[in-house]
């Protein structure tokens, strides 16, 4: 039997024809009055009337006719029942026809001066604006009881003339939109009656499209996630989400809040908003437990990285990858992803990928490519108060993304242009005009979409036949021109492809990653790199949740969604580059693999080597010593007076030194070092992990994972058992080594904490940030008293380091610029500031036995100075041994180490420096020889007996004297 299929045609409605931040409220079904402005006649036609919080919008049963869009703004007066207006003796002859003389019949009257016609016969079109009307519309709901109905128009139609968009009106809408609306999902709608919900809760969300958002009950079972929408204006009432179906799961923003939650499954996602973070929480923990061991999370960013590196993913997959753990998607046009440009010949008749004078310079920013342009925003830079940005514009806006799309989606500018295209002139005809305006136009800096280097060409072509206008040339805007190395708009895309996984981009692309998502997106980084944009756009510049003024917020919440969004910043370190894994496994272990489990034991290739020592009988001065061949090198700058025992503070039998190298302590860099006792040591990392590691047996005892993001710093609150963090996400945790356990977290500051300082007298731990702030917060019972926290410190720059007294009266910190600053917290005046050296302080430091003192290190100095300023003792790093990137102190000596893996010692009693150590380098052009050396942190035990080192790439270098060593 032939089975005889009936075509039914898709609904004509779109909730894209709603205006900007626009509520669907109701729909129903009726009659209504439809005015035909070609025949000039009206008749009354069977509808769906769609009732939206701005605008009711009729959609006529007769495809032939337009849909009608009705404003309450343009409305003549507020929606009246036809029975009231006989009552009032109403006579108008253009009313009394809209009375079919059915006894007991009513209707509501809407009297309007203005309608917009969508056609939805061909193409999508520019809206048809009948303007200076004075026409009546009459609208017979079918079903639903009349007086209600006419109740809630003129609620909306009041709202509308009375407020403008505002938080206030939006929650007068929103008690609208759930009045009469059951907030139970319907059982029936589950897939089998063995699914048991694993939320405690139904949750009220909203499903996240472009430019459109849906409100309903999220309902998750074992087995499904199921969305059922409030209103019936898809074809389907409910959505259902196979759970094993899901390969990828990420945390999302949502206008600005941390609120939205988007999951894959095949090429189809799906984006939800909740109404606050506990609600995403708990769904995101619910479905985490309940997915596929494969599921894809935010804690996979570290694998995936390192598939990049090993050349297992491409390029654009890696990118693709990026943007989705940034919060980049599709679903939002505000967060939408981002790609670089990469090709900038536009004019060659053909292209060869390996002439790297083809590519654009992925070291900069868009805005810094053209050098020009760049001094004209560095100008209006240095003139501008704080806070300063060089580019008025954004990189990823909503408006780029719809511009680039109009051919592919242009129901999307048509929304947002209130139902017209942009001006020909304006819009997107040409590959090499847009590279050009992107290079020399100061009000363009964009970057490409993932369009760009796929494979489907409809977004370059007008396959649609859309009527775009004609430019002021006198040509109609019709194709995207592709550059003359391209056939057409396919092998454009495929080139371009080509081009981005090529070696010239594979090369360099880490440079622009780092731009974008990594550590020259914000700080003094940013700026070294011209890569400011205006604070707006940063994640976490404004806490929306703490401005009180709702309009306020809500303003601002429009500013920022419209002008485009930083992505969330996933490194704080450089990142690596592809090719980097090859040649730091080879030097580091010879090609012999090397692994690392979380926990347990490493697998290490231990090297052993007697380190020589030469000595130097030159003046105590800073004169470049004698290099010596060989990595590991030991070397003395002064003549040292020998003692009996073996010191490295002391710089004593330091050719009796040996080391041993732990590889891939953790994924990227060793952060901070703690001595533990019993030849143990605790770690933190880039990583965002905590570990215990036996420096000398080399084993991981214990590992935990606290957050994301790089903890760079951890100081004991109790001894070897409770240890504050500071987080570059911002937070400030408490975590339990017994327990392995957070016990306190809190986000601490608007940006990255930067440093730690505990004063047990005073039971008070401080913070500094990058957001130029210090805190003080109250301690009790080996933790922090929530909500105790204090501003104590406000700089104009980012504070990078930390230090109190004994007394805990006097701090010291110092800040990306190179200042020091000393206060008295007693008395609250500030003591003296001074600049000791221009360079970013590394850190800050009392003596322990001396509260008048104070020790500041630089990236190129070591000073002293008094408490009134007075410089004590000053010592200028070597620069070809590297920037100085961290130092131990014992009160009378220092310990610093490079980023090039060169240790010094100074002692500030004898006012010299004592000796160097590891490597030394004749230039400031002579690359790193060992990147384990690349040194990050140190620890020095207090006896000097043994230091140990922690590198950028994650390895531990242990140094001891050889006959202490604990083999």
């Amino acid at each position: 039997v032939q089975m005889i299929g009936i075509k039914v045609k898709k609904k004509r409605f779109s909730l894209l024809y709603l205006e900007e931040n626009e509520f669907y409220v109701q729909d129903l079904t009726g009659s209504c009055t439809i005015y035909n402005f070609a025949t000039e006649t009206e008749r009354l036609e069977k509808c769906k009337i769609h009732i939206c919080s701005k605008s009711i919008i009729i959609e006529p049963s007769d495809w032939e006719l337009p849909i009608q869009k009705l404003l309450f703004k343009y409305m003549k007066s507020e929606p009246k029942k036809y029975a009231d207006i006989v009552k009032q003796k109403y006579n108008d002859s253009s009313t009394q026809k809209l009375f079919d003389g059915k006894t007991g019949e009513d209707r509501i009257i809407l009297h309007m001066k203005r309608i917009s016609e969508i056609s939805t016969s061909g193409p999508p079109s520019p809206y048809i604006v009948h303007d200076g009307l004075d026409l009546q519309f009459a609208i017979i709901p079918a079903f639903e009881n009349l007086d209600r109905t006419m109740a809630k128009l003129v609620k909306l139609f009041e709202i509308g003339n009375q407020m403008r968009d505002s938080v206030d009106l939006e929650q007068k809408i929103k008690s609208i939109v759930f009045e009469d609306r059951s907030n139970k999902f319907d059982i029936s709608h589950l897939e089998s009656i063995s699914e048991r919900p694993i939320l405690k809760n139904q949750i009220i969300a909203r499903r996240i499209l472009p430019l459109i958002s849906i409100h309903g009950i999220l309902y998750c079972t074992n087995a499904n996630i199921y969305f059922q929408s409030i209103h019936s204006v898809g074809s389907k009432p409910v959505k259902r989400i196979e759970i094993q179906s899901i390969n990828t799961i990420f945390k999302r923003r949502y206008e600005l809040k941390h609120i939205g939650l988007e999951m894959f499954c095949d090429k189809k996602s799906y984006f939800f908003a909740f109404d606050s973070t506990e609600e995403r929480d708990e769904v995101y923990g619910a479905l985490l437990k309940k997915v596929r061991s494969d599921c894809i999370s935010e804690t996979s960013l570290d694998r995936i990285t390192q598939k990049w590196e090993r050349e297992e993913i491409s390029n654009f997959e890696y990118l693709k990858y990026l943007n989705e753990a940034a919060d980049r998607t599709f679903s939002d046009l505000t967060q939408y992803p981002v790609y670089p440009w990469v090709i900038k010949d536009c004019d060659s008749e053909t292209l060869d990928l390996n002439n790297p004078e083809i590519y654009r310079d992925l070291r900069k920013p868009i805005g810094a490519l053209n050098p020009k342009r760049l001094a004209d925003f560095k100008s209006r830079y240095n003139e501008m108060d704080p806070p300063k940005y060089l580019y008025g514009t954004h990189y990823s806006a909503p408006g780029y993304v719809i511009g680039y799309l109009i051919r592919k989606n242009p129901e999307y500018m048509l929304k947002l242009q209130s139902g017209r295209y942009d001006k020909p002139d304006r819009l997107f005809t040409s590959i090499k005009t847009d590279w050009e305006n992107c290079y020399n136009n100061n009000g363009i800096v964009k970057e490409l979409i993932p369009e760009f280097y796929e494979s489907d060409p409809t977004f370059l072509l007008n396959t649609l036949k859309l009527d775009l206008g004609v430019r002021q040339n006198g040509k109609r805007v019709n194709d995207v021109k592709v550059p003359k190395w391209a056939k057409d708009a396919e092998d454009y895309l495929k080139i371009n492809r080509e081009a981005l996984e090529s070696k010239y981009v594979s090369e360099n692309l880490h440079h622009w990653i780092d731009l974008i998502f990594g550590f020259r997106q914000r700080g003094p980084q940013a700026i070294e790199a011209d890569n400011v944009f205006h604070y707006l756009t940063y994640e976490g510049s404004v806490d929306l949740d703490k401005i009180t003024n709702p309009n306020e917020r809500y303003a601002l919440r429009i500013q920022i969604n419209e002008f485009g969004q930083t992505p969330k910043q996933l490194f704080k370190i450089p990142h690596p580059s592809r090719y980097a894994w090859k040649n730091h496994h080879s030097s580091l272990l010879g090609g012999i693999p090397s692994t690392i489990d979380e926990v347990g034991e490493i697998k290490v290739i231990e090297e052993e080597e007697k380190i020589d020592l030469k000595q130097d009988l030159s003046s105590p001065d800073n004169s470049k010593q004698t290099a010596l061949e060989g990595r590991g090198s030991l070397k003395n700058v002064d003549k040292i007076i020998a003692t009996s025992s073996n010191c490295i503070w002391s710089a004593t039998g330091l050719e009796k030194l040996k080391q041993k190298k732990t590889p891939k302590i953790h994924k990227s860099e060793i952060s901070s070092l703690d001595l533990l006792g019993n030849d143990r040591v605790l770690t933190t990392g880039g990583d965002g992990f905590i570990k215990i590691i036996d420096y000398v047996q080399q084993t991981i005892a214990k590992s935990f994972k606290v957050c994301e993001l790089n903890i760079p710093m951890s100081i004991p609150l109790k001894e070897n058992e409770i240890y504050a963090l500071a987080g570059w996400d911002n937070n400030l945790y408490v975590f339990s080594l017994n327990y392995g356990n957070k016990i306190f977290n809190s986000n601490a500051h608007g940006d990255a904490v930067s440093a730690l300082e505990y004063i047990p007298s005073r039971n008070t731990l401080l913070t500094s940030s990058w957001d130029c702030t210090i805190k003080s917060w109250k301690v009790r019972n080996n933790t922090i008293e929530k909500e105790s926290d204090e501003i104590i410190v406000e700089s104009l720059n980012p504070i990078t380091s930390l230090a109190a007294s004994k007394s805990g009266q006097m701090i010291a910190y110092g800040d990306v610029e190179g200042n020091l600053a000393v206060k008295d917290l007693k008395t609250e005046e500030e003591v003296f500031k001074t600049n000791a050296g221009g360079q970013k302080v590394i850190g800050v430091k009392f003596p322990p036995n001396n509260n008048n003192d104070v020790l500041v290190v630089t990236e190129n100095t070591v000073a002293l100075y008094s408490q009134t300023g007075e410089e004590l003792f000053l010592a200028k790093a070597d620069p070809s041994n590297g920037l100085i990137s961290a130092l131990d102190f014992n009160g009378n000596t220092v310990v610093t180490v490079t980023d090039k893996g060169h240790a010094s010692i100074y002692n500030l009693l004898q006012e010299k420096k004592m000796g160097v150590f590891l490597e030394e380098y004749e230039s400031t052009d002579e690359t790193i020889r060992n990147p384990d050396l690349e040194f990050s942190c140190c620890k020095i035990s207090p006896d000097g007996a043994f230091g140990l080192f922690g590198s950028k790439c994650g390895s531990l270098t242990y140094v001891y004297f050889e006959e202490e060593s604990k083999e």
